[in-house]
């Protein structure tokens, strides 16, 4: 069963997955959608829709409440690295996979999944967004 996006409350959104057969209903908190969150999406928006996108993707596939920094702080460092892979910034996608891996560590994405964001931002970022240190 595909996942629904359930509105909460005007600033909240949740995930709400039905688990299939044995396993247990699971719910996960994405980030809250805020004023900040929503004009430095627009933004990017402006500048590469499908960056955008991802951002939104992966704000919804994000559990906060796993990490010890503020939901303030996690939107401002996703939508940074977005952005930085929107305006394909040299190692823009090396470092995007390296937070990606921190938010992983801290079991708030499933290493699946991170894995595909950022392969998708390597093919957003350009041919310099993936260069060794």
């Amino acid at each position: 069963m595909p996942p629904t996006l359930v509105r909460q409350t005007p600033s909240h959104w949740f995930y709400a997955v039905r688990a299939t057969h044995s396993e247990q209903e699971a719910t996960a908190m994405p980030l809250p959608v805020t004023p900040y969150y929503e004009r430095r999406l627009r933004d990017l928006r402006t500048l590469s829709p499908a960056a955008a996108a991802l951002a939104e993707r992966i704000a919804l596939d994000l559990q906060p409440q796993m990490l010890a920094t503020s939901t303030e702080m996690l939107e401002a460092q996703l939508l940074d690295h977005l952005q930085e892979v929107a305006e394909q910034q040299t190692r823009c996608v090396t470092r995007f996979w390296d937070w990606l891996n921190a938010v992983v560590d801290a079991g708030a994405l499933p290493p699946p999944q991170a894995a595909a964001f950022a392969c998708e931002a390597a093919t957003l970022g350009g041919p310099s967004g993936v260069v060794p240190e």
